[in-house]
């Protein structure tokens, strides 16, 4: 009866710890960013209208939430093109800059696409670069994310916790710059 006792208290105590820190994190996926052949990329998708042309017009206007959007090419099926010098707002987070990695004070640059998709506009991020900051050589030149956050082989994110935070504070900047940039109002 005692040993009854004995399994059923430990099975307990290991069902409680198992709940309360769940360590499950995927090798490839840390939220809206997704690690796959190599490349890291940001996909989510946007609730509004879907009127590309609109969304365009938009971005072409010089308001300060455009400004780090280029436009390469425009149709009616999609939207391609480019961030630039996008600087991420890391203190919003409530993350300490010392839990991050310190790449994520440089700019960011990266290619875009927006597709219509089931009435959404599906936003898809790649090639996300940082520049070079003058006169620091602590990282060399610029330096693209998989390079700074993937294992050598490309196959995996960096498991540290500052790695995985730095990744999700890219991926809550993108989500708020795309959020407010697709966002419907002001005529579109």
């Amino acid at each position: 009866m005692k040993r009854l006792i004995v399994i059923i208290f430990a099975l307990f105590t290991s069902q409680l710890f198992a709940q309360i820190n769940p360590v499950f994190i995927s090798p490839v996926k840390i939220g809206n960013m997704n690690l796959q052949s190599g490349k890291i990329f940001y996909q989510h998708s946007f609730a509004g209208n879907s009127n590309l042309s609109r969304l365009a017009e938009r971005f072409k206007s010089k308001e300060q939430v455009y400004s780090v959007f280029n436009l390469n090419s425009v149709s009616a099926d999609e939207i391609k093109g480019t961030i630039t010098n996008f600087q991420l707002n890391i203190d919003q987070y409530g993350v300490k800059r010392k839990k991050l990695a310190p790449y994520l004070i440089r700019s960011l640059n990266a290619t875009f696409k927006i597709v219509p998709v089931d009435g959404k506009n599906q936003v898809t991020v790649g090639s996300i670069w940082f520049n070079k900051l003058p006169g620091d050589k602590s990282m060399g030149g610029n330096r693209n994310l998989e390079v700074l956050c993937t294992s050598k082989n490309a196959t995996v994110f960096l498991k540290d916790k500052k790695s995985q935070k730095s990744i999700a504070v890219i991926e809550k900047n993108l989500e708020e710059l795309f959020s407010t940039a697709t966002m419907p109002g002001n005529g579109f």
